[in-house]
């Protein structure tokens, strides 16, 4: 329990600072009817990125009348690319991370002292997708594929009193790889050029020089938001053209305005506004998946070696469905459901099960630099071993500056297994800090 209590302080100490932040922002936030009147232009975006994090968390576990806790802290390092694309007609994504991850688990069963896991990771993820819109404006096709590569090297050492019961190392290789296709309704905007817009033009309003941007303004506005990227590629200069390019676009004078003016009218575009979006769709698709995994242990007290590959193959239907509402300029809600059939194809037993799971989620913009993410989970499994997760938690992002960012989360779970043999439930704690740093990231 003080546990607990010492990760929550810490956790109110890191949020602390930044709520004491005086928001600048929107200071007309009800006028959202530019984003539900929004249409995309071609768009897109790529973040190339740092990710530095420490993980901590706590379980307690009970199972029928035993009780015991675990106790864990990891530290990782993950470099990540993504590319976004957006149009009316399609919808395209990549995403390319490898990541390096140390952890310490004590995981003492019910009958041990110590059961101590070091564990060192490399993995490599990567997925593509495409979305494409046919004549009928919201009925789409989807296809996507990828996977991942992980390899583990962890060392096992369990006590009992003085007497060592297992000393074992292991190295651990798992491979899986995905294609999936389907068709799906609706439609989810990505709204943040015209939220960029609006940004601008409550700044011009701010200076008190009589101008104001009307709705084609706004309009011409967010469609020039979404080509400041292209203009870091092409020019030495890119954001001289690019607002001598945005002065002749709208018909309010920015070039007028005097330098001080003109550099706050221009900082709008170092402002974090999270990703928001917009609408609702719902996707059935089939996914089928192949897993390999590799496993070499070695016993240290008995020098015995074994090794073992395994291999299975995966389909697995799903239908899901998401919607997203902009409450106002500074709030964003956003439901998703989704439920699936998963069965094995590789195995003669029947190790088929239904995963039923929902999300709520609120994106709040507290400063111009500061967002919160609460939300709340539930997960239910349906087989021979009938398993529950419910989550909630939130997430925080600071933006230091531009290419800066401090982020950290709160979570906790509550976690529930019932078999024949046994009833097992488990109360997790989780909190994590870390650092995000923006090599190369824009708009094109």
């Amino acid at each position: 329990m003080k546990k607990i209590l010492l990760l929550l302080f810490v956790s109110a100490l890191f949020t602390s600072a930044s709520f004491a932040q005086e928001s600048v922002g929107f200071s007309d936030t009800d006028n959202i009817q530019p984003l539900l009147d929004y249409r995309l232009p071609a768009w897109g975006y790529s973040n190339l990125f740092w990710d530095f994090s420490l993980n901590s968390s706590l379980q307690g576990i009970d199972r029928d009348d035993e009780s015991r806790s675990i106790s864990d802290i990891d530290a990782n390092l993950s470099p990540t690319y993504h590319r976004f694309y957006e149009s009316e007609e399609r919808v395209s994504t990549r995403s390319l991370s490898p990541r390096i991850k140390y952890s310490r688990v004590n995981n003492p069963g019910f009958t041990q002292d110590e059961n101590l896991n070091r564990n060192f990771q490399f993995a490599l993820n990567g997925s593509m997708s495409e979305r494409f819109y046919t004549d009928r404006q919201d009925l789409f096709i989807v296809g996507s594929l990828g996977g991942f590569l992980i390899q583990n090297n962890s060392r096992r050492l369990q006590r009992t009193g003085d007497d060592v019961n297992v000393d074992l190392v292991r190295l651990t290789r798992f491979l899986n790889s995905y294609i999936s296709g389907g068709i799906g309704y609706g439609r989810i905007r990505n709204v943040n050029p015209m939220i960029r817009s609006l940004r601008l033009n409550e700044r011009l309003n701010a200076l008190d020089t009589n101008q104001q941007m009307n709705i084609d303004d706004l309009r011409k506005a967010s469609e020039q938001f979404t080509r400041v990227y292209g203009y870091n590629q092409v020019y030495d200069r890119p954001e001289k053209y690019f607002w001598d390019d945005m002065d002749s676009e709208i018909s309010t004078q920015l070039m007028e305005l005097n330098p001080f003016d003109l550099f706050y009218l221009t900082d709008v575009l170092s402002e974090t506004i999270g990703q928001r979006l917009e609408g609702w769709e719902v996707v059935t698709r089939v996914n089928l998946i192949h897993m390999a995994s590799y496993s070499k242990n070695e016993n240290k007290i008995t020098g015995v070696e074994t090794s073992q590959l395994g291999r299975s193959t995966l389909l697995n239907p799903t239908l899901f469905g998401r919607w997203y509402k902009n409450l106002d300029l500074k709030n964003q809600v956003g439901l998703r459901a989704d439920f699936s059939y998963n069965h094995d194809l590789s195995s003669d037993n029947d190790l088929s099960y239904y995963v039923l799971g929902a999300r709520a989620e609120w994106l709040h913009t507290i400063t111009d630099r500061f967002l919160a993410q609460p939300f709340i989970s539930y997960q239910r499994r349906i087989n021979d071993l009938n398993f529950s997760d419910f989550s909630v938690g939130s997430s925080f992002n600071y933006f230091v500056e531009n290419n800066l960012s401090i982020f950290s989360t709160l979570q906790y779970s509550h976690t529930r297994s019932e078999a024949a043999a046994f009833t097992e439930t488990r109360n997790r704690l989780v909190f994590n800090a870390g650092v995000r740093y923006y090599m190369r990231r824009g708009l094109f």
